[in-house]
């Protein structure tokens, strides 16, 4: 089974994008809404309204983003096989509730 752990380098990479271009954008995300499934609770969804203002937002910003790597590399989508999404959505919440924490 795969463990949120496993997605704790890519959860970063993700979050160190949003960081750097939109500061602050954790405050935005509700944790008892975050599911990566949906595209209005994901990360992206709950940043920028819905995931595909957030996927126009990352390729206006840099186009390298247009690659489907990309999104899997950042933590954005689980891309292994075998990994769900439960997994990804509870590295993001692990993430930020650290980040909140300290």
């Amino acid at each position: 089974m795969i463990g949120a752990w496993e997605f704790t380098e890519q959860v970063n990479l993700g979050m160190k994008v949003l960081d750097q271009h939109w500061p602050g954008w954790e405050k935005r995300v509700d944790l008892a809404k975050l599911n990566l499934r949906t595209s209005s609770h994901c990360i992206l969804g709950q940043v920028f309204g819905h995931m595909n203002n957030g996927v126009r937002a990352l390729v206006d910003m840099d186009p390298g983003t247009q690659d489907y790597n990309y999104w899997q590399d950042h933590g954005f989508i689980p891309g292994r096989a075998g990994a769900g999404y439960g997994p990804l959505t509870r590295a993001w919440k692990q993430a930020i509730q650290a980040r909140s924490a300290a």
